[in-house]
């Protein structure tokens, strides 16, 4: 189990890409839910893995295509579009041991993956984000416990791999003014200068990462033959993700215009070069919890229902430390070795300022006789409520209300082999950040919290996601 366990870990590193959304919240698609008791339990609610019947895999591979596009309103007004599309992998094995109660289980799970990439490198936006990704995978070992058919408990261990990468630009003009001024010149520039693309900094995180664990407990219970409930809890984690991040410097014009600003460049070290240094990103991950209730079959009719909340408020900032440029980088001058890294290594908050969510389902499944007994067909319809306010929206930062509308047809091919395959949509409130609290200034008194000290993202954000699914379930 363990050699399978690592295979698809493995295999899910190389599958996931970009996704859409702030959460993946149908892991396993239309086979995962709180009350089930195949190998997605193990994600769901642990305690499902004891209700099953022999040995069952399942795989499920759900190709993901979105996009997210976001206008932008003056000063520096424009539109820019990002692509996020990929594979988000499930894969996972559960085993009941006979005359025991007792099933075991295993499973590889995608929670959260979403990214995205821009369509022009130069567009409004790049200073919140050019491309970039964050997604955890979890490895899961679970046990669960039925006692007369009527109760399970359950838990597990989650093993999680987590990445975060991104490319973006940042304005280094207000560096540049602060530390002219701090070296007895004038203040050279306004707020009109901002956003210049020769002031810029491209910063390249390439995949920074990190392991962490965590743990679920579950509870099912059937307190009749067409009736199951189930609950489960995910606790909250940590991460704080590690690497090397590559700092490419412009350089401010050398026809006359900004001679100071040139110079100071020049003197910093920081004009036309690149520069190496260590880079970590640490954040919280929220807790969960998951409900569910299922009713059926009724003459081949099953009946679901699920939710759940998910504490988003965890999700506060980034915490983004850049260290070690002096170590890692060849300096011209002996001034260049004393101030440049004081100006590249820098420990700053991103502010994520997320709350709370919930989310809920209906769906259900039904076979289809009068076509052939061997055929089911599953439809189910998921809410999820925006977990990011208006004020903190941005290109990198995005989340809405969504309606996930899908469907699943299941064909029984033999007796212990079943294939499925799915398509969904979903339909993304637009939204509108007209006060958003992402701002620069030169001013330093006018600044805004650190955290907020980025440009401003006020402007219309629309999206949407087309997601398909491929599952294969086998009962050994």
């Amino acid at each position: 189990m363990f050699r399978w366990l690592l295979g698809t870990l493995l295999m899910a590193k190389s599958a996931v890409c970009m996704a859409g959304s702030l959460d993946n919240l149908e892991v396993a698609g239309q086979w995962g839910a709180p009350t089930v008791t195949n190998p997605s339990a193990a994600w769901w609610n642990p305690a499902g893995l004891a209700g099953g019947d022999g040995i069952e895999v399942l795989v499920v591979g759900e190709p993901t295509r979105a996009v997210m596009t976001f206008d932008r309103d003056a000063p520096n007004a424009g539109s820019a579009v990002y692509t996020m599309q990929g594979v988000l992998p499930f894969a996972g094995l559960a085993a009941r041991i006979a005359d025991t109660g007792i099933g075991l289980g295993a499973a590889v799970a995608v929670p959260l993956a979403r990214g995205g990439e821009i369509d022009d490198p130069d567009a409004v936006s790049r200073y919140h984000l050019q491309t970039g990704s964050i997604q955890t995978i979890h490895g899961i070992l679970g046990a669960g416990y039925e006692w007369r058919d009527v109760v399970s408990i359950g838990a597990a261990l989650h093993f999680v791999d987590s990445r975060w990468a991104s490319v973006l630009n940042v304005d280094g003009m207000v560096d540049l003014g602060d530390a002219m001024v701090e070296s007895g010149a004038e203040q050279p520039y306004t707020d009109s200068d901002l956003e210049n693309p020769r002031y810029a900094t491209e910063l390249d995180f390439g995949v920074l990462a990190d392991t962490a664990m965590t743990w679920s407990v579950g509870m099912r219970l059937v307190p009749h033959d067409k009736w199951s409930l189930g609950v489960a809890h995910i606790r909250p984690y940590s991460v704080d993700n590690q690497g090397t991040v590559t700092l490419g410097f412009d350089c401010p014009p050398n026809d006359g215009s900004d001679p100071d600003g040139r110079m100071g460049a020049e003197v910093l070290g920081v004009c036309d070069t690149t520069l190496q240094a260590n880079a970590s990103v640490a954040y919280d991950l929220p807790a969960r919890w998951h409900f569910g209730v299922e009713s059926g079959p009724w003459g081949g009719v099953v009946i679901q229902a699920m939710g759940g909340w998910v504490g988003w408020s965890a999700y506060e900032d980034f915490d983004i430390t850049i260290s070690g440029a002096e170590d890692r980088n060849d300096f011209e001058t002996v001034e260049q070795a004393s101030l440049t890294p004081t100006l590249v290594n820098q420990n700053r908050l991103w502010a994520r300022a997320s709350n709370d969510n919930w989310f809920f389902g209906l769906g259900g499944r039904a076979e289809l006789p009068w076509v052939d007994k061997r055929f089911t067909l599953g439809v189910r319809a998921l809410f999820d409520r925006a977990a990011v306010p208006d004020y903190a929206l941005s290109p990198n930062n995005y989340d809405a209300d969504t309606l996930s509308l899908s469907s699943l047809m299941q064909a029984r091919l033999t007796e212990r082999l079943r294939l499925g395959l799915g398509f969904g949509h979903a339909f993304v409130q637009t939204r509108i950040s007209s006060d958003n609290a992402f701002s620069m200034t030169i001013d330093p008194t006018e600044r805004a919290e650190d955290r907020f000290s980025y440009p401003h993202a006020n402007g219309t954000y629309g999206s949407s996601i087309n997601r398909a699914q491929l599952a294969i379930k086998v009962n050994l």
